[in-house]
């Protein structure tokens, strides 16, 4: 398993290093789990691809629906491997003032018998009863410091709370 990281430095964004570093030299899990991945962007894409390398079942991923036509990159990465994708608008409605999941939703996520859910970068609101459904329940993963930095632009408001600081490092890390 590898962690990217990424230097940023206080006058802006500039890349200064997005090397590969080991994290682990070892197997982490005695077997393999089928996994959905419910998230978005390239950081969902990076979990996933971390996931996959481990050698876990990708047994879905769930994503936003497409933005102007362009497809979000989570599915595309998960397209181009043949794992199911689905893009799902909501997956739940108001009914007599309380949140109730799809049934239609529910189903085709549960058909998948997955083991684990992870959550990278999950910018919908997912019912309780999805969240608690796998046997192991599921893994809320999100790229900035939460509850500081959450909403719309969380990576951004991370990145701009650390101008001052010579340099911030931030990393991906997935053991599963």
């Amino acid at each position: 398993m590898f962690a990217f990281r990424r230097l940023i430095s206080t006058s802006g964004s500039r890349l200064l290093s997005s090397v590969p570093s080991p994290v682990c030299v070892y197997p982490l899990v005695e077997r393999q789990m089928k996994i959905a991945i419910i998230g978005q962007s390239v950081f969902g894409v990076d979990v996933y691809q971390l996931l996959r390398t481990q050698g876990h079942d990708i047994v879905g991923v769930f994503t936003i629906p497409d933005a102007n036509g362009k497809a979000d990159p989570l599915a595309v990465a998960a397209e181009a491997d043949s794992v199911p994708v689905f893009k799902f608008p909501r997956w739940r409605k108001k009914v007599d003032g309380k949140f109730q999941v799809l049934p239609e939703v529910f189903e085709k996520y549960n058909t998948l018998g997955a083991e684990l859910n992870v959550m990278p970068f999950c910018s919908q609101f997912i019912p309780m009863e999805v969240i608690d459904n796998p046997q192991h329940g599921s893994i809320v993963y999100h790229p900035s410091i939460l509850p500081a930095h959450r909403g719309a632009s969380a990576i951004n408001w991370s990145l701009m709370s650390e101008i001052g600081r010579e340099v911030s490092q931030y990393s991906t890390q997935m053991r599963v």
